[in-house]
């Protein structure tokens, strides 16, 4: 990692050390977890604001669709990648 990386990756507001309790080998799977989060959450809020009264952000489906995807992540981090490495 260069040293503009490990700069910008010291900008946080918050630092969670997960590579003591998961492994440093989970931290990437974590990371990827808190991406897909965030970019259907955003999908959630934008949805809402194009139409209110369609969409609710605290809609039964919008969470289970959230469960879904971090099962998706697990599943990919916690089995497929353990079976297939692609390079």
């Amino acid at each position: 990692m260069s040293e503009t990386e490990s700069s910008i990756l010291q900008q946080s507001i918050f630092e969670i050390d997960i590579s003591n309790t998961f492994g440093p080998e989970y931290v990437e799977m974590f990371n990827d977890i808190a991406r897909f989060m965030m970019i259907q959450i955003g999908i959630q809020i934008m949805l809402v604001m194009s139409d209110p009264t369609k969409y609710s952000l605290y809609a039964g489906e919008f969470i289970v669709l959230l469960f879904f995807i971090v099962i998706g992540v697990l599943f990919y981090w916690l089995i497929l990648r353990k079976l297939i490495h692609f390079t």
